[in-house]
C-alpha cells in the first residue's frame, strides 16, 4: 500500500473471544510492524476508559506493535447492534478528513467512503455480496476508489469477481 496512511474502522468490541476480533487486530499488528502508517478507529465501551481499553486489548490479543487506536464513543447507548449500527454511520463522518485510505470490514463504512471520494480497502471472507449491495459494485460505486479487495480463500476470490470486480485487485 506504499506511503499511504490508513485507517481501519473496526465496528466490533474488543477484547472479545470472536475470531474476526483476533483477525482485525493481528492485520493492523503487522501492517504496523511493517511501518504502515495504520489507526484503528474502534467504538469505546460506555465503561471502559481508553487506557484501559489499550491495555485489555494488547494483554488480550498478545500484542508487540504500538497500535494507534483510535476511539469512538457513543454516550448512552447500551445496545450493541444500536451501537454497532451508529458507529458504521457516525465514526466514518468523524474521522473523514485527510487523505486517509479506510480499510474496513463493513460495506456500510466503505459505501459512506465511496461517496465521500475516499481510497478504499474492503476485507471480507465472504463470496456472496448482499444484494442490496451487488448493484454498487456491478454500477461503479466502488470503480475508481477500490484499491483492493482482501479475499480469505480463492472461493472467495472467485465469487468477488463474479460481481463486477476486477481480479487483478482481489
Amino acid at each position: 500500500m506504499g506511503k499511504n496512511k490508513i485507517r481501519y474502522f473496526a465496528s466490533y468490541d474488543f477484547p472479545s473471544e470472536r475470531v474476526i476480533t483476533t483477525q482485525v487486530v493481528k492485520t493492523v499488528e503487522h501492517l504496523t510492524a511493517c511501518g504502515t502508517d495504520i489507526g484503528m478507529i474502534v467504538p469505546l465501551g460506555i465503561f471502559k476508559s481508553a487506557s484501559e481499553y489499550i491495555l485489555s486489548a494488547d494483554a488480550y490479543y498478545g500484542i508487540n506493535a504500538v497500535i494507534k487506536y483510535r476511539f469512538f464513543r457513543i454516550p448512552f447507548v447500551k445496545n450493541g447492534l444500536i451501537r454497532n449500527v451508529l458507529f458504521q454511520v457516525l465514526a466514518p463522518l468523524c474521522f473523514c478528513a485527510g487523505g486517509y485510505v479506510w480499510y474496513s470490514r463493513n460495506i456500510f463504512v466503505l459505501v459512506l467512503g465511496a461517496i465521500l471520494g475516499k481510497k478504499l480497502v474492503y476485507e471480507t471472507y465472504r463470496h456472496k455480496l448482499f444484494s442490496a449491495f451487488l448493484g454498487l459494485f456491478k454500477y461503479g460505486l466502488f470503480k475508481k476508489r477500490l484499491l483492493c479487495v482482501i479475499a480469505h480463500s480463492e472461493t472467495s476470490k472467485n465469487g468477488l469477481s463474479s460481481y463486477g470486480i476486477e481480479k487483478n485487485i482481489i
